[in-house]
């Protein structure tokens, strides 16, 4: 069984043109930087972001499980809220 997980970020973005490059930067520079720490939540945010959403998936539930956590966490680091 594989399991889907789907998160969206609750931050607002402005309506200046610049705004999604900005955000995307944002959230790279967010995983780079904690990529030794938490390298399942920083590899999802640098490849499976897409404005507001981030999802992953995996096969056993006890990894999805440990990808939300990173992401949780990595998220919470940057001060961003989330909504499942």
């Amino acid at each position: 069984m594989e399991v889907v997980v789907t998160l969206k970020m609750m931050t607002p973005y402005s309506l200046a043109n610049c705004s999604p490059f900005l955000a995307i930067r944002c959230l790279n520079h967010l995983a780079e930087s904690n990529q030794d720490e938490l390298p399942l939540a920083s590899n999802i945010l640098m490849n499976s972001t897409y404005i507001g959403d981030i999802r992953c998936r995996d096969d056993e539930m006890e990894n999805a499980q440990r990808k939300v956590e990173e992401l949780i966490e990595l998220l919470h680091r940057g001060e961003f809220e989330i909504q499942k």
